[in-house]
Protein backbone atom coordinates (compact mmCIF):
# COMPACT_ATOMS: atom_id res chain seq x y z
CA UNK A 1 0.00 0.00 0.00
CA UNK A 2 1.41 3.39 -0.99
CA UNK A 3 1.57 5.78 1.95
CA UNK A 4 -1.60 7.91 2.09
CA UNK A 5 -1.43 11.70 2.15
CA UNK A 6 -4.33 11.97 4.65
CA UNK A 7 -5.94 14.86 2.80
CA UNK A 8 -8.74 16.82 4.51
CA UNK A 9 -7.55 15.24 7.73
CA UNK A 10 -9.05 17.35 10.53
CA UNK A 11 -12.77 16.41 10.25
CA UNK A 12 -12.01 12.69 10.18
CA UNK A 13 -9.46 12.95 12.98
CA UNK A 14 -11.97 14.79 15.16
CA UNK A 15 -14.68 12.23 14.41
CA UNK A 16 -12.47 9.24 15.18
CA UNK A 17 -11.31 10.88 18.40
CA UNK A 18 -14.89 11.33 19.59
CA UNK A 19 -15.76 7.77 18.62
CA UNK A 20 -12.85 6.39 20.66
CA UNK A 21 -13.94 7.99 23.91
CA UNK A 22 -16.73 5.55 24.72
CA UNK A 23 -14.29 2.63 24.54
CA UNK A 24 -12.39 4.15 27.45
CA UNK A 25 -15.66 4.68 29.32
CA UNK A 26 -16.58 1.00 28.99
CA UNK A 27 -13.13 -0.05 30.20
CA UNK A 28 -13.39 2.33 33.18
CA UNK A 29 -16.64 0.68 34.28
CA UNK A 30 -15.53 -2.91 33.81
CA UNK A 31 -11.83 -3.06 34.70
CA UNK A 32 -9.99 -2.47 37.99
CA UNK A 33 -7.81 0.60 38.43
CA UNK A 34 -4.24 0.12 37.20
CA UNK A 35 -1.03 2.16 37.51
CA UNK A 36 -0.93 5.23 35.25
CA UNK A 37 -4.65 4.69 34.50
CA UNK A 38 -3.90 1.86 32.13
CA UNK A 39 -7.55 0.78 32.42
CA UNK A 40 -8.42 3.73 30.15
CA UNK A 41 -5.99 2.71 27.42
CA UNK A 42 -6.78 1.04 24.10
CA UNK A 43 -4.67 -1.43 22.14
CA UNK A 44 -3.59 -0.84 18.56
CA UNK A 45 -4.69 -3.43 16.00
CA UNK A 46 -4.43 -3.32 12.18
CA UNK A 47 -8.11 -2.34 12.00
CA UNK A 48 -7.69 0.56 14.44
CA UNK A 49 -8.20 0.34 18.23
CA UNK A 50 -9.71 -2.17 20.63
CA UNK A 51 -10.77 -2.46 24.26
CA UNK A 52 -9.31 -5.95 24.26
CA UNK A 53 -11.33 -8.85 25.64
CA UNK A 54 -13.71 -7.58 28.31
CA UNK A 55 -14.84 -9.49 31.44
CA UNK A 56 -18.09 -10.56 29.74
CA UNK A 57 -16.08 -12.07 26.86
CA UNK A 58 -16.98 -9.33 24.37
CA UNK A 59 -14.71 -6.83 22.67
CA UNK A 60 -15.27 -3.37 21.17
CA UNK A 61 -13.31 -2.01 18.23
CA UNK A 62 -12.98 1.40 16.74
CA UNK A 63 -12.70 -0.16 13.31
CA UNK A 64 -11.10 2.57 11.19
CA UNK A 65 -11.09 0.34 8.12
CA UNK A 66 -14.88 0.27 8.21
CA UNK A 67 -15.25 3.70 9.90
CA UNK A 68 -17.44 2.06 12.53
CA UNK A 69 -17.78 1.06 16.15
CA UNK A 70 -17.94 -2.74 16.32
CA UNK A 71 -19.02 -4.88 19.26
CA UNK A 72 -18.20 -8.56 19.01
CA UNK A 73 -19.29 -11.33 21.33
CA UNK A 74 -18.85 -15.09 20.76
CA UNK A 75 -22.52 -15.75 21.58
CA UNK A 76 -24.23 -12.50 20.57
CA UNK A 77 -22.49 -12.05 17.24
CA UNK A 78 -21.43 -8.67 15.87
CA UNK A 79 -23.00 -5.21 16.06
CA UNK A 80 -21.66 -2.61 13.62
CA UNK A 81 -22.36 1.10 14.12
CA UNK A 82 -21.18 3.19 11.12
CA UNK A 83 -19.74 6.61 12.01
CA UNK A 84 -20.01 8.54 8.76
CA UNK A 85 -22.98 10.90 8.69
CA UNK A 86 -24.04 10.29 12.28
CA UNK A 87 -23.30 11.93 15.65
CA UNK A 88 -21.33 10.86 18.70
CA UNK A 89 -24.56 10.64 20.71
CA UNK A 90 -26.35 8.49 18.12
CA UNK A 91 -23.40 6.13 17.60
CA UNK A 92 -22.78 5.72 21.33
CA UNK A 93 -26.46 5.07 22.06
CA UNK A 94 -26.54 2.37 19.37
CA UNK A 95 -23.47 0.74 20.92
CA UNK A 96 -24.92 0.90 24.43
CA UNK A 97 -28.11 -0.80 23.22
CA UNK A 98 -25.96 -3.76 22.20
CA UNK A 99 -24.06 -3.68 25.53
CA UNK A 100 -27.16 -3.30 27.72
CA UNK A 101 -27.91 -7.02 27.78
CA UNK A 102 -24.25 -8.06 27.74
CA UNK A 103 -21.14 -6.40 29.09
CA UNK A 104 -22.99 -3.53 30.81
CA UNK A 105 -26.06 -5.40 32.04
CA UNK A 106 -25.08 -4.63 35.63
CA UNK A 107 -25.17 -0.90 34.89
CA UNK A 108 -27.75 -0.47 32.13
CA UNK A 109 -30.27 -3.29 32.59
CA UNK A 110 -33.88 -2.06 32.20
CA UNK A 111 -32.67 1.39 31.06
CA UNK A 112 -34.74 2.92 28.26
CA UNK A 113 -32.93 3.64 25.00
CA UNK A 114 -33.27 7.41 25.45
CA UNK A 115 -31.74 7.24 28.94
CA UNK A 116 -28.74 5.04 28.15
CA UNK A 117 -26.19 7.81 27.60
CA UNK A 118 -27.20 9.66 30.76
CA UNK A 119 -27.07 6.49 32.88
CA UNK A 120 -23.74 5.42 31.36
CA UNK A 121 -22.15 8.84 31.86
CA UNK A 122 -23.37 9.06 35.45
CA UNK A 123 -21.91 5.62 36.22
CA UNK A 124 -18.50 6.55 34.81
CA UNK A 125 -18.42 9.86 36.70
CA UNK A 126 -19.49 8.14 39.92
CA UNK A 127 -16.57 5.76 39.67
CA UNK A 128 -14.11 8.52 38.67
CA UNK A 129 -15.43 11.66 40.38
CA UNK A 130 -12.16 13.58 39.94
CA UNK A 131 -11.91 12.94 36.21
CA UNK A 132 -12.18 16.15 34.14
CA UNK A 133 -15.54 16.50 32.40
CA UNK A 134 -14.07 16.24 28.90
CA UNK A 135 -13.04 12.67 29.69
CA UNK A 136 -16.70 11.72 29.88
CA UNK A 137 -18.03 13.61 26.86
CA UNK A 138 -20.13 10.93 25.18
CA UNK A 139 -23.15 12.89 23.93
CA UNK A 140 -22.03 15.47 21.36
CA UNK A 141 -24.73 16.06 18.75
CA UNK A 142 -22.80 17.78 15.97
CA UNK A 143 -22.15 15.50 12.95
CA UNK A 144 -19.19 13.15 12.89
CA UNK A 145 -17.62 14.11 9.57
CA UNK A 146 -15.68 10.87 9.17
CA UNK A 147 -14.51 10.16 5.63
CA UNK A 148 -14.33 6.35 5.32
CA UNK A 149 -11.37 6.52 2.90
CA UNK A 150 -9.36 8.80 5.18
CA UNK A 151 -10.28 6.69 8.20
CA UNK A 152 -9.08 3.55 6.43
CA UNK A 153 -5.85 5.29 5.44
CA UNK A 154 -5.15 6.36 9.03
CA UNK A 155 -5.60 2.77 10.24
CA UNK A 156 -2.75 1.79 7.91
CA UNK A 157 -0.57 4.71 9.01
CA UNK A 158 -1.16 4.07 12.71
CA UNK A 159 -0.38 0.37 12.30
CA UNK A 160 2.85 1.11 10.42
CA UNK A 161 3.98 3.61 13.05
CA UNK A 162 3.10 1.15 15.82
CA UNK A 163 5.17 -1.50 14.05
CA UNK A 164 8.16 0.84 13.79
CA UNK A 165 7.96 1.85 17.45
CA UNK A 166 7.49 -1.78 18.56
CA UNK A 167 10.53 -2.94 16.57
CA UNK A 168 12.61 -0.16 18.08
CA UNK A 169 11.42 -1.02 21.60
CA UNK A 170 12.40 -4.65 21.09
CA UNK A 171 16.03 -3.59 20.61
CA UNK A 172 16.30 -1.45 23.74
CA UNK A 173 16.66 -2.84 27.24
CA UNK A 174 14.90 -1.04 30.03
CA UNK A 175 11.65 -0.51 31.82
CA UNK A 176 8.91 0.07 29.25
CA UNK A 177 5.29 1.06 29.65
CA UNK A 178 2.96 -0.55 27.06
CA UNK A 179 2.44 1.17 23.71
CA UNK A 180 -1.23 2.14 23.90
CA UNK A 181 -3.69 4.88 22.93
CA UNK A 182 -5.35 7.01 25.60
CA UNK A 183 -8.60 8.37 24.13
CA UNK A 184 -8.24 11.70 25.99
CA UNK A 185 -5.50 12.90 23.64
CA UNK A 186 -5.89 10.09 21.08
CA UNK A 187 -2.16 9.59 20.64
CA UNK A 188 -0.26 6.32 20.61
CA UNK A 189 2.46 6.46 23.26
CA UNK A 190 4.94 4.42 25.25
CA UNK A 191 7.33 5.40 28.03
CA UNK A 192 10.88 4.24 28.81
CA UNK A 193 11.75 4.65 32.49
CA UNK A 194 15.30 5.18 33.70
CA UNK A 195 14.52 3.36 36.97
CA UNK A 196 12.50 0.19 37.57
CA UNK A 197 9.82 1.90 39.67
CA UNK A 198 7.89 3.21 36.60
CA UNK A 199 7.52 6.60 38.29
CA UNK A 200 6.47 9.36 35.87
CA UNK A 201 7.96 11.88 38.31
CA UNK A 202 11.33 10.24 37.75
CA UNK A 203 13.57 10.23 34.70
CA UNK A 204 11.87 8.91 31.58
CA UNK A 205 11.49 9.27 27.82
CA UNK A 206 8.14 9.25 26.03
CA UNK A 207 7.73 8.17 22.41
CA UNK A 208 4.43 8.73 20.70
CA UNK A 209 2.43 9.37 17.56
CA UNK A 210 -0.29 12.03 17.68
CA UNK A 211 -2.97 12.56 15.01
CA UNK A 212 -3.10 16.26 15.96
CA UNK A 213 -2.62 18.68 18.87
CA UNK A 214 -2.82 22.41 19.54
CA UNK A 215 -0.62 24.12 16.98
CA UNK A 216 0.10 20.85 15.17
CA UNK A 217 -2.98 19.91 13.12
CA UNK A 218 -1.27 17.15 11.12
CA UNK A 219 -0.08 13.74 12.45
CA UNK A 220 3.42 13.63 13.93
CA UNK A 221 5.86 11.42 15.84
CA UNK A 222 7.25 12.90 19.05
CA UNK A 223 9.91 12.10 21.63
CA UNK A 224 10.20 13.94 24.93
CA UNK A 225 12.51 13.54 27.93
CA UNK A 226 12.29 14.33 31.62
CA UNK A 227 14.21 15.94 33.17
CA UNK A 228 16.12 17.99 30.62
CA UNK A 229 19.48 19.45 31.64
CA UNK A 230 19.37 22.99 33.01
CA UNK A 231 20.00 25.64 30.37
CA UNK A 232 19.61 23.08 27.60
CA UNK A 233 20.90 24.06 24.20
CA UNK A 234 19.08 21.84 21.74
CA UNK A 235 21.58 19.69 19.84
CA UNK A 236 21.21 19.07 16.10
CA UNK A 237 18.81 16.33 15.06
CA UNK A 238 18.70 13.86 12.19
CA UNK A 239 16.45 15.11 9.41
CA UNK A 240 13.49 15.49 9.27
CA UNK A 241 13.28 15.74 13.09
CA UNK A 242 12.97 19.22 14.60
CA UNK A 243 12.83 20.65 18.11
CA UNK A 244 9.51 21.86 19.46
CA UNK A 245 9.90 24.40 22.28
CA UNK A 246 6.42 25.77 23.11
CA UNK A 247 4.11 24.85 24.76
CA UNK A 248 6.16 21.70 25.41
CA UNK A 249 9.76 20.79 24.69
CA UNK A 250 10.57 17.74 22.64
CA UNK A 251 11.42 16.36 19.22
CA UNK A 252 8.80 16.34 16.47
CA UNK A 253 8.85 14.38 13.22
CA UNK A 254 5.95 15.29 10.95
CA UNK A 255 4.20 12.38 9.25
CA UNK A 256 4.24 14.36 6.01
CA UNK A 257 8.04 14.60 6.18
CA UNK A 258 8.55 10.84 6.47
CA UNK A 259 5.78 9.93 4.04
CA UNK A 260 6.95 12.37 1.34
CA UNK A 261 10.68 12.86 1.30
CA UNK A 262 10.99 13.89 -2.34
CA UNK A 263 7.72 15.42 -3.49
CA UNK A 264 5.03 16.89 -1.29
CA UNK A 265 2.33 15.41 -3.52
CA UNK A 266 3.76 11.93 -4.07
CA UNK A 267 4.25 9.71 -1.01
CA UNK A 268 7.53 7.84 -1.00
CA UNK A 269 7.26 4.12 -0.20
CA UNK A 270 4.76 1.95 1.59
CA UNK A 271 3.81 0.91 5.12
CA UNK A 272 6.96 -1.19 5.54
CA UNK A 273 9.11 1.76 4.47
CA UNK A 274 7.32 4.02 6.98
CA UNK A 275 7.83 1.48 9.79
CA UNK A 276 11.54 1.24 8.95
CA UNK A 277 11.94 5.02 8.95
CA UNK A 278 10.13 5.33 12.28
CA UNK A 279 12.34 2.62 13.79
CA UNK A 280 15.54 4.33 12.58
CA UNK A 281 14.51 7.81 13.70
CA UNK A 282 13.37 6.57 17.11
CA UNK A 283 16.73 4.90 17.63
CA UNK A 284 18.73 8.01 16.71
CA UNK A 285 16.70 10.50 18.75
CA UNK A 286 16.25 8.14 21.71
CA UNK A 287 20.01 7.65 21.99
CA UNK A 288 20.51 11.40 22.24
CA UNK A 289 17.71 11.89 24.78
CA UNK A 290 18.84 8.96 26.90
CA UNK A 291 22.27 10.58 27.17
CA UNK A 292 20.60 13.78 28.43
CA UNK A 293 18.48 11.90 30.95
CA UNK A 294 21.37 9.82 32.25
CA UNK A 295 23.62 12.87 32.63
CA UNK A 296 20.92 14.83 34.45
CA UNK A 297 19.51 12.05 36.61
CA UNK A 298 20.37 11.43 40.23
CA UNK A 299 19.08 7.87 40.03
Amino acid sequence: MTLPLLKDWTPTATGLHRAAQILAGVRMLLLPHQPNYLELALDVIPEGLTTGRLPGDGEIWLDMRRAALVYRHPERGETVVPLAGTTQAYANRALLIALRDGELAGTLADTADDDLLERFTAAVRARYPDLPAHHTAFSETDPLRVDPQVSRAYAAVQDAVFTGIARFRARVQGHWFPAVVYPEHFDLSTIWFYAPDFDENGAHITIGFAPFSDGLPRPYLYLTAYPYPDNLTEPPLPKPAVWNVQPWRGVVIAYDSVASFNDATEPDGDAEALAARIETLCAAVFKMLRGMVAANSSV
